[in-house]
């Protein structure tokens, strides 16, 4: 477990056995933080028994920017061949990964190079975690356990709402109508208009142009 969470120090002094073993520095630096969040998280797994420390697992490289998500590691077997590399987000179905060459090509000492690659805006909005972790028969290896985060829900495409759309199409039609009012009319005319609208029937246009004018009562109290 301290190897799997050490960081590394120095160049690997036989990198045909072991590609991080240094003869000065061992197998890094001991991270004692996420030495102890691994064990909390193998014991709230339950599945101790399964892990065989032959089984080789490690992270390589963790692109997380820019909607892109890529989990890039590698994984060995010191005593037997890697079946098979898997994934899983949050605790859910474990899934294969994608790899650099094919499986049944490499035999024990020998690493390959699999990859997680994912949309962030195919899962929730926030962090999430992925665990990876090498199969060999039975047995496993101790998981990696990277955060990410998933921009599921946060698109910033705009979209206007039906309603909205009526109604400017109505104000563009009630524009457009008054436009075509104004260069088809005289301003007697359209002042006419606007007095009907009013409720007062005070000009009449005749036809060539004649004006008939009507005068308005006014209802006098005596």
């Amino acid at each position: 477990m301290l190897k799997q969470t050490a960081e590394r120090r120095g160049e690997p002094s036989a990198p045909e056995l072991d590609p991080y073993w240094n003869r000065d520095f061992g197998w890094g630096m001991v991270d004692a933080l996420a030495a102890v969040n691994l064990a909390f998280h193998l014991a709230e797994m339950g599945n101790e028994d399964s892990i065989d420390p032959s089984i080789q697992n490690h992270l390589l490289n963790l692109i997380d920017s820019n909607g892109t998500i890529n989990v890039t590691g590698h994984s060995w077997g010191q005593m037997s061949s890697i079946e098979r590399v898997e994934f899983r987000i949050d605790g859910g179905e474990w899934r294969e990964t994608t790899y650099s060459t094919e499986l049944e090509e490499i035999g024990p000492l020998t690493p390959f190079s699999w990859h997680v690659i994912l949309d962030p805006s195919k899962i929730g909005e926030g962090p999430h975690l992925i665990e990876v972790r090498a199969v060999s028969g039975d047995s496993i290896s101790l998981p990696i356990i990277v955060t990410v985060h998933g921009t599921a829900g946060t698109s910033s495409d705009f979209s206007v709402p039906p309603l909205v759309i009526v109604l400017v199409a109505s104000v563009f039609a009630i524009w457009m109508a008054s436009v075509v009012l104004v260069r088809l009319r005289s301003d007697g005319e359209i002042e006419d208009i606007i007095s009907r609208l009013r409720g007062s029937r005070s000009v009449e246009f005749l036809p060539g142009g004649a004006i008939d004018a009507e005068l308005l009562e006014e209802d006098v109290q005596k």
